[in-house]
């Protein structure tokens, strides 16, 4: 109901299947709240003493919780806090693969580093799979941005664009509001800024992999834009590809999401 008996619209936010729809502060607060319960977590796997099932319990408990409420959350606000929780979890890792506690001062002759940047890799590509979790906040975003603007003018339901009272901002905007433009504008230069994905018209082959962008993304096919697992793919291979370059060329390793001006 619209008179907030239901819904308390004069709160700052509320959560929805676990992820933060509010104000900044709001989402802010949910997501330190998320990543201070993994963290908590963390500590306590430290001291189980099955190695593998402990790995596996970070892995598929503790990662996922993580990774599963970015969607409505702007990067901006979102990254911070995810790149501490990428730096417990690799204290996490330093403990469980029997790391001295300096490891961090080492001499750079022990690639202790190395180590930790290859075992947040995925399964198939060498790692352990404990994904970056930083990396998946603009997958996740973009992604969903770009499932709510089909929604918005699909014809299936009554759209949303056409109700007389929303159109003095559907009229004025492309892609029916400015927050839409603003959010996708975001998103979008994220994932070419940072990991060098290409924009442009719906490819013709599987093969080709690029982005939609705000003048083309009702032309294309609602079946052919990338999902959230699909640009995390393309994000994870690039991180790869990288890590195996500055290895070969003897250079210290470094993937963007680990770059001091990844936010």
């Amino acid at each position: 109901m619209l008179n907030g008996d239901l819904i308390p619209w004069r709160q700052a936010g509320i959560e929805v299947l676990g992820c933060p729809l509010g104000s900044e502060a709001y989402s802010k607060l949910v997501l330190e709240e998320i990543a201070a319960k993994i963290e908590q977590d963390l500590a306590q796997l430290k001291e189980f003493p099955w190695l593998h099932q402990r790995a596996k319990l970070a892995i598929y408990c503790s990662n996922t919780l993580a990774t599963s409420c970015f969607r409505a959350v702007a990067p901006n606000t979102a990254e911070p806090i995810m790149k501490r929780l990428d730096a417990s979890f690799d204290d996490f890792l330093a403990h469980t693969l029997g790391f001295p506690a300096i490891h961090p001062q080492e001499s750079p002759f022990v690639p202790y580093d190395k180590a930790l940047q290859q075992a947040r890799l995925e399964i198939k590509q060498g790692g352990c799979g404990l994904t970056c979790i930083a990396m998946v906040v603009q997958a996740a975003f973009f992604a969903a941005i770009c499932e709510f603007i089909v929604w918005l003018h699909e014809d299936s339901h009554n759209p949303i664009t056409s109700l007389p009272w929303l159109s003095t901002h559907t009229d004025s905007y492309g892609l029916a509001f400015a927050h839409v433009h603003k959010c996708f504008q975001m998103s979008s230069q994220m994932l070419v800024h940072k990991w060098g994905f290409e924009t442009g018209e719906e490819p013709d082959s599987p093969q080709i992999f690029c982005l939609p962008t705000e003048s083309n993304i009702l032309s294309w096919n609602p079946n052919k834009i990338p999902t959230q697992s699909e640009i995390t793919s393309e994000i994870k291979d690039k991180c790869r590809q990288l890590f195996a370059e500055s290895l070969s060329s003897g250079q210290h390793p470094r993937c963007p999401c680990n770059s001091p001006d990844f936010t």
